[in-house]
């Protein structure tokens, strides 16, 4: 969590709701457990945690709640790039809407070598993908992954084939 100030304010929160006093230390506790996660996760948390602890929440409950996130956000991301292997196949460039899968993509061989892979080794794939989804935290990356297509006909000047977007797609998983 990065906002200091809403940090601040669902701590204050949870005190009044738990009637615990919120110390110096236990918020420096927290602050720390947190920091490494986007603050739109943390709100989630501290939401879920409102909503369902009976108790003043231990970190562990939030670490429990926020790597099951990353988790399933994970699992909802490989899904999609399992889904568009399987429809579109390697040639096409495709653009998942989240730069985050691009790179992955590219940090595991590029589309067109996950294209090239046994159903063996791209089960795998998964795990490994699930992995490096869970650990890199800065969501940049290339616009799209870039298909044989695309890649044979860019350096000699031909058209390549349209864009596919599954932006929309990707939109729909996380609901």
């Amino acid at each position: 969590m990065k906002d200091e100030i809403k940090f601040k304010e669902f701590m204050a929160g949870i005190g009044i709701i738990f009637d615990k006093d919120i110390s110096d230390n236990i918020a420096s506790i927290y602050w720390n457990i947190l920091e490494p996660f986007p603050d739109e996760d943390c709100e989630k948390a501290f939401n879920q945690i409102i909503a369902t602890c009976k108790f003043f929440p231990k970190p562990v409950e939030f670490l429990e709640i926020l790597r099951g996130r990353s988790e399933d956000d994970s699992t909802r991301a490989w899904i999609l790039v399992d889904e568009a292997m399987r429809k579109h196949g390697n040639y096409s460039s495709l653009d998942f809407g989240e730069p985050k899968i691009h790179r992955i993509v590219e940090m595991l061989g590029g589309w067109d070598y996950l294209g090239t892979l046994t159903e063996e080794d791209w089960k795998s794939k998964r795990k490994e993908f699930e992995s490096l989804y869970q650990a890199i935290k800065r969501p940049d990356g290339p616009d799209r992954v870039i298909g044989i297509c695309e890649k044979a006909n860019e350096p000699r000047g031909f058209e390549s084939p349209k864009l596919i977007s599954l932006a929309e797609k990707k939109q729909n998983l996380l609901i």
